[in-house]
């Protein structure tokens, strides 16, 4: 089962010139190779979750993609939210197979609408593109 955005019932107002950051994740299975401990997923969801740790003002988000590709999380300042949706992800919540340009393509649709200074897409993959609509 997916986990869904999830929101709590206490606001702050925030005003950030910061960037707005999507994070394309790699599901596929190929990513559950041990070659890192325990396994790749693993390895880049802890690198990631202590990246958005540090970046206070800045809006994020997440798209995840295997054989094809869907917004976890649209960009939100709730680093607890995202993180928790981080800890929930594993391989075989969709379709295997790694479409990047999906994933891509999901995660530049997510940043075309903002206003920020700064819009960046970080690919978390092993870079092995074997599905989707945009292939080499």
């Amino acid at each position: 089962m997916l986990a869904r955005p999830q929101s709590s019932s206490n606001w702050e107002n925030v005003t950030t010139e910061g960037i707005d950051i999507i994070i394309a994740l790699d599901i596929s299975s190929s990513m559950l190779a041990r070659d890192f401990s325990p396994d790749r997923l693993e390895a880049a969801k802890n690198v990631a979750m202590e990246f958005i740790s540090g970046r206070q003002y800045d809006r994020m988000g997440l798209v995840v993609f295997a054989g094809e590709a869907f917004t976890q999380c649209p960009l939100t300042t709730d680093r607890a939210v995202l993180l928790n949706l981080f800890k929930d992800i594993k391989s075989g919540l969709i379709e295997d197979g790694t479409a990047i340009g999906n994933g891509l393509a999901t995660a530049v649709s997510r940043l075309k609408d903002s206003e920020a200074v700064s819009r960046v897409v970080i690919l978390l993959t092993d870079g092995e593109n074997n599905r989707g609509k945009w292939r080499q």
